[in-house]
């Protein structure tokens, strides 16, 4: 079995890894502010988004915005903890329908909740022909498998608990709304919603067509992880690592996310996440290889991809480009503050010309970015062979838009699933912290419609769909990749 659909992980390590991050955080999660505070926070949240996105009002008219922040305003009549803070600008800040538009995950009120005998809810959902279905079950309820459909939950139709959850999650559309509830897990997102889960009734539909009706129990972190311990794995939604391999004559790439991976941070405004040295290298050892190799295929996956900036996706393009491309049709940027503050002391190639106009115009001022064509390497090690991409719709953000590239100047052939990410929308992102309660906030600053000026609010849409099934060890998308180029 080929191990690259995405390392086979247990779906427990992200949650032990977030857990363990925290523990050292001394977060009184019962602390209130004032609720002039919270007021004071939501002034300058609603005002620095207006001031420092490319357009927060893109989608969603201002009229709309100022309706829902007087009635948040109004609502606001007493003190509040963190988490209720996070819980209520977050509902305000997706009205943007920006997947880069949002307010960060409490995991401070996360950990703190579970490290104190909070209950979760027992399943893990993935959306499996975009129908809701239970991928893990920390239960030990005999009428419930992994596949089945849910229906409902205390009642309540499963589609109108996922709207109310939608309020709470940013995105272009329901796709990556519902692929986001994925990511970030099921169980978490619904923490954040609705709070703890004692327990309820749950209906959920077999795959003879029969419904089940049956009652299940919140779980609490012991039990969640006695659970992990003793059973088999789930595969991750996403992958960081940087592998390259030869599967018989075909060249395996997967080159992680785009972005310098060891800069400890994980800030999206820290420059040294911009530093490719250790990426370059990676992807020049990889390409040597190949041309000692001489072989003429090549497959690149990017599926689980977080993303990243495209001056590490554009080194990798070149080395296999046929002509000269570029980013996207047309990016239009802004100025603000927040971006000059950014910028000052951005000392790369690529944004010289971007940073000057940034610095020199008026805050407040849209431009069109002046996009520079990254040209196709000219040296032996530029290959000019077979380009297979494997996508999904954990192909997130900068993945997403590498793969409309590669897809807009026929540079490879795109296999998988749609990517959930829309490559004509707003981005990349960067954040700024609430002056009281230091809750961080990420927004867009740019705005960009892909190469061949398709606007569409759609994914990348492959050019061979291959649906993955996650309940198999089987990885169907590079098996199907490797038997296209090598039917034997």
């Amino acid at each position: 079995m080929y191990q690259t659909k995405i390392d086979r992980i247990k779906f427990y390590a992200v949650f032990i890894f977030i857990i363990s991050i925290f523990l050292t955080i001394n977060c009184n999660a019962h602390s209130k502010f004032p609720a002039t505070e919270v007021k004071e926070d939501f002034k300058y949240l609603y005002e620095t988004l207006e001031a420092s996105s490319y357009d927060l009002f893109y989608y969603t008219e201002k009229s709309v915005f100022d309706k829902e922040y007087e009635r948040i305003n109004k609502s606001i009549t007493d003190s509040l903890t963190r988490l209720e803070i996070n819980r209520l600008f977050q509902t305000f800040v997706a009205l943007g329908d920006f997947e880069h538009c949002k307010i960060g995950f409490p995991y401070s009120d996360f950990q703190f909740f579970y490290q104190n005998g909070g209950r979760f809810f027992p399943l893990e959902i993935a959306f499996v022909d975009n129908t809701p279905t239970v991928a893990l079950d920390y239960t030990d309820n005999p009428d419930i498998t992994i596949g089945d459909e849910i229906i409902s939950i205390s009642g309540i139709p499963f589609q109108n608990i996922l709207e109310k959850m939608y309020t709470y999650m940013s995105g272009e559309n329901d796709y990556v709304r519902r692929t986001m509830l994925e990511s970030s897990s099921f169980s978490n997102i619904y923490w954040y919603v609705f709070d703890d889960f004692l327990g309820a009734a749950i209906q959920v539909k077999k795959h003879t067509g029969e419904i089940n009706t049956c009652e299940i129990k919140g779980v609490t972190l012991d039990e969640y992880l006695l659970f992990v311990k003793n059973n088999p794995a789930l595969p991750a939604n996403t992958n960081s690592n940087r592998e390259f391999k030869f599967i018989n004559e075909i060249a395996y790439l997967h080159p992680g996310p785009f972005i310098n991976t060891n800069s400890g941070t994980g800030c999206v405004s820290d420059h040294e996440t911009l530093n490719r040295n250790y990426f370059n290298t990676f992807i020049d050892s990889v390409f040597i290889e190949i041309s000692k190799k001489n072989t003429q295929n090549l497959i690149i996956d990017i599926r689980g991809n977080t993303g990243g900036s495209d001056a590490f996706s554009n080194y990798m393009t070149a080395y296999f480009a046929k002509r000269p491309f570029k980013l996207a049709s047309k990016v239009s940027m802004r100025t603000s503050q927040l971006a000059k503050d950014y910028y000052k002391d951005l000392d790369i190639p690529e944004v010289v010309d971007t940073k000057k106009k940034i610095m020199d115009l008026e805050n407040g001022t849209r431009f069109e970015y002046d996009l520079s064509e990254t040209l196709p390497r000219k040296d032996s090690l530029h290959f000019k062979g077979n380009v297979f991409v494997l996508v999904d719709r954990f192909s997130f953000s900068m993945a997403a838009a590498a793969a409309s590239i590669i897809q807009d100047y026929s540079l490879g052939t795109i296999i998988g699933e749609e990517t959930s990410t829309v490559p004509s929308s707003c981005g990349p992102m960067n954040e700024f912290t609430l002056p009281v309660t230091k809750i961080k906030t990420y927004y867009p600053r740019a705005c960009g419609i892909r190469p061949n000026g398709d606007a569409s609010l759609r994914g990348v849409i492959p050019d061979i769909f291959v649906k993955q099934d996650i309940f198999t060890e089987k990885d169907e998308v590079l098996d199907y990749t490797l038997k296209l180029i090598n039917p034997k």
